[in-house]
């Protein structure tokens, strides 16, 4: 019995495909099955697309919907998070994946962050602190998670000072002296008499 090899592409297969049947049952040839069926698969193509998925798992696909892939982002299940976003100081959290966190800075080291904030020596890994609350550590640093110090280059005045009667707001209350709860009426009238000295004309 004579045999007839026979390879079409998808698209020609449609038509062959009855023709070839025709044939064989008019001429007894018996036709290899190497004919290529339309949809199905071939090892070179099945390689490629589980490729392109391997890929897609990493590149291209935005988990969050923050408009960053997980290239750039350094936690694409959480949309606040991302390389443009605005870091909130002393959070615990980066949220503009620098891999560091934003503190406010504490110029006098005494405990107390002033309005001004930076980039601080404490890390992050995939948006979260290395080590939580590394900005309001007891550690004396320049770093803090709060922004309460009126007089960042004084250790003596912040919000946890007593005020005195030298005409500052050493407790950040936003009260001077006797104007401040702490001391009674006539405390720094006292306090300024003994420091009057009269000179001699």
């Amino acid at each position: 019995m004579l045999e007839m090899s026979a390879v079409t592409t998808a698209r020609t297969a449609r038509v062959a495909a009855p023709l070839l049947l025709s044939l064989s049952l008019m001429t007894g040839l018996v036709l290899a099955d190497t004919v290529i069926i339309e949809g199905s698969d071939t090892s070179e193509a099945s390689e490629s697309r589980a490729s392109a998925t391997a890929r897609q798992g990493i590149q291209g696909v935005d988990n969050d919907g923050d408009g960053f892939d997980a290239t750039v982002d350094c936690n694409d299940n959480a949309p606040d998070i991302n390389p443009v976003a605005t870091d909130i100081p002393g959070d615990d959290i980066d949220q503009n994946c620098t891999d560091t966190l934003v503190c406010y800075d504490d110029g006098d080291m005494d405990g107390y962050g002033t309005t001004t904030s930076g980039e601080s020596s404490f890390t992050a890994t995939g948006g979260a602190a290395d080590l939580p609350g590394a900005c309001g550590s007891a550690t004396a640093d320049l770093w803090d998670d709060d922004s309460s110090d009126c007089h960042d280059q004084d250790p003596a005045m912040n919000p946890g000072a007593d005020e005195v009667c030298d005409g500052q707001d050493n407790d950040c209350d936003g009260a001077i002296d006797e104007a401040d709860n702490e001391l009674p009426e006539g405390a720094c009238a006292v306090v300024f008499s003994d420091r009057f000295e009269f000179l001699p004309f």
